[in-house]
């Protein structure tokens, strides 16, 4: 029938519709990280075999270099072999026990990233059958939030179309836009309807003449100033209730 101003309902309708808008782009955001900490994952594990393949190559080396300075220091005869090449082997030795300490330590900082990645991966997939994680699930329940807001902000958009309670036709206008339309009774409706089909005739009866009614007797009417018409009618029902004078 008519609408309520509903500039202000329609914004935030928008508004609601573009947070909507974020929030399920932020889930297809955070679903996208997903390829990517898991590569990131692969690539921590690969490091990881590879310090830890570098350990073995330095504690291998290490114990070769102890060797050979141990056999260094066990030629009795001091003139079998040069000091420098002594000091040589002492110097290497020490070296390599560093470079060991550098490899584990590198293992160690391959680890923490292993660790990162997987708890980083963990936020975005709970388990090996790939259900979403908590970062995800705080995400979906984002979007659902924003999803009712969203339907609340339409219904009350909606409340502001006034509808015909029933198929009818406007038989009167009294409300024109930019009018207020108050919502308390009103002695003058600011719409008038009227039903579909058929139409009813209401008439009283004077409570005298209520024993001479008989409800299935013929009737007609006539509009007021033209008698000569005539309209048939049938009685559709009766409100059996006589009010004294």
């Amino acid at each position: 029938l008519f609408r309520i101003d509903a500039r202000s309902a329609q914004r935030e309708v928008e508004i609601r519709r573009s947070r909507l808008a974020v929030a399920r782009a932020e889930v297809e955001a955070l679903r996208g990280r997903i390829p990517n900490q898991c590569a990131r994952l692969a690539a921590t594990e690969a490091s990881l075999a590879a310090a830890r393949a570098n350990v073995e190559v330095a504690a291998a080396d290490a114990a070769d270099r102890e060797n050979r300075l141990r056999i260094a220091l066990a030629v009795d005869d001091p003139r079998a072999i040069a000091r420098e090449d002594v000091e040589a082997r002492r110097f290497g030795a020490q070296s390599a026990r560093a470079a060991v300490v550098a490899a584990e330590t590198r293992v160690a900082e391959a680890e923490a990233a292993r660790a990162e990645a997987r708890a980083q991966l963990a936020l975005l997939i709970a388990d090996d059958r790939g259900e979403d994680g908590p970062e995800l699930l705080a995400a979906a329940r984002r979007v659902d939030e924003a999803a009712a807001a969203l339907a609340q902000a339409e219904t009350e958009l909606e409340r502001l179309v006034v509808r015909a309670p029933c198929d009818a036709i406007v038989l009167q206008v009294n409300v024109r836009a930019g009018e207020l339309a108050p919502t308390q009774p009103l002695a003058e409706p600011l719409l008038l309807l009227g039903r579909k089909g058929a139409l009813h005739l209401r008439c009283q009866i004077d409570e005298v003449d209520v024993p001479r009614f008989e409800r299935e007797a013929s009737a007609w009417a006539s509009p007021r100033g033209d008698a000569s018409r005539r309209i048939a009618l049938r009685c559709a029902y009766v409100e059996p209730l006589v009010v004294p004078k």
